[in-house]
């Protein structure tokens, strides 16, 4: 009677500490799916998105949204790019959108030869960068700005140049 007691006693330690790992290994899994599927965080770095966003702000990134839909012109967005090797992302706003032709004339931007309404941009860009001439975005490439445009690199330069889709982490609210 008395090695039932103990028996059963040892069973239901054993079973609490079995269901306390599998708690513990579902709370790890599922943090680990929020963190690389649905949102995360980041800095910004530096002062091409003022003043929008400031040096050393901490942003939550919308990683899941475009999963379900694409970005839209004037979207801010956080991004790798393929043609630089630097280990931080990038923020920048979508300002010229798959299919499109961008380039920049006068200080303004231009959408297939249209002048572009509503920009952020303060001042008049002064460096045209790439986009001096015409720039013809692929079926998944985006061209992308800091909103502090005359202080920031971005798609205008070749260290970044157009965005593809595939590169875009997600969306900055």
């Amino acid at each position: 009677m008395q090695f039932n007691t103990k028996h059963r006693k040892r069973r239901k330690i054993i079973t609490k500490i079995l269901s306390w790992i599998a708690m513990i290994i579902i709370a790890i899994g599922l943090a680990f799916g929020v963190v690389n599927y649905v949102v995360q965080t980041t800095y910004m770095t530096g002062e091409s998105m003022k003043p929008t966003l400031k040096n050393g702000q901490l942003v939550f990134v919308h990683k899941l949204m475009y999963h379900f839909k694409d970005p839209e012109r004037f979207d801010v967005v956080v991004f790798e790019t393929n043609k630089n090797n630097n280990s931080h992302f990038y923020i920048k706003r979508i300002i010229g959108l798959p299919g499109e032709t961008v380039q920049i004339t006068d200080g303004s931007v231009y959408i297939n030869g249209k002048k572009l309404k509503g920009t952020p941009f303060k001042d008049k860009i002064v460096t045209a960068g790439l986009a001096q001439d015409p720039i013809e975005l692929g079926e998944n490439e985006y061209f992308v700005m800091g909103d502090n445009a005359n202080n920031s690199e971005d798609s205008r330069s070749a260290n970044i140049g157009n965005i593809a889709g595939e590169n875009i982490i997600g969306k900055i609210d």
